[in-house]
């Protein structure tokens, strides 16, 4: 996988220890997917989140080019080819998420990507559809208690 690319807009690369506390900590600010790593908590998703860099888990950085400012996270299993990301509230809805992982699954050079997301949010749905992704059935997380909608992507 390839350590760095650029977009028009962003650039991603390696993240830091401290850039993915910064990540962690604002997800946990915002309530938000804590139920992707089965957390009930912020200090459970701390917790969750200090393995996460173990090298099993391929993560990268979303950089706004203008500001240098991490705006969000992409990374993948490369075994499974499942992917996961995360943009910052104050950046979604102008086009950064589909930039960044458009860029990120052509980094990531596998012939197929999966992806799950909650069965309720939309936002995630249409990006992952606008990039070409494909429904390939429903999954549950009984951990969380959470409906999913799972999704496959093939290259070309």
């Amino acid at each position: 996988m390839k350590k760095t690319a650029d977009t028009e807009r962003l650039t991603l690369r390696q993240l830091t220890p401290e850039e993915w506390t910064m990540i962690v900590n604002n997800i946990i600010d915002n309530g938000e997917v804590l139920w992707q790593f089965g957390c009930e908590d912020g200090d459970a998703f701390r917790e969750a989140a200090s393995e996460m860099n173990s090298g099993e888990v391929i993560y990268r950085a979303i950089v706004l080019k203008s500001s240098c400012e991490i705006i969000g996270y992409a990374g993948v299993t490369p075994v499974s080819g499942n992917i996961e990301f995360y943009v910052l509230n104050a950046f979604r809805r102008q086009g950064y998420a589909y930039e960044g992982i458009r860029a990120f699954i052509e980094m990531c050079g596998l012939d197929r990507i999966t992806a799950e997301t909650m069965c309720d949010n939309e936002p995630s749905i249409r990006l992952l559809e606008k990039l070409g992704f494909r429904s390939n059935g429903f999954g549950f997380n009984f951990s969380t208690n959470q409906s999913l909608r799972m999704f496959e992507w093939q290259g070309s």
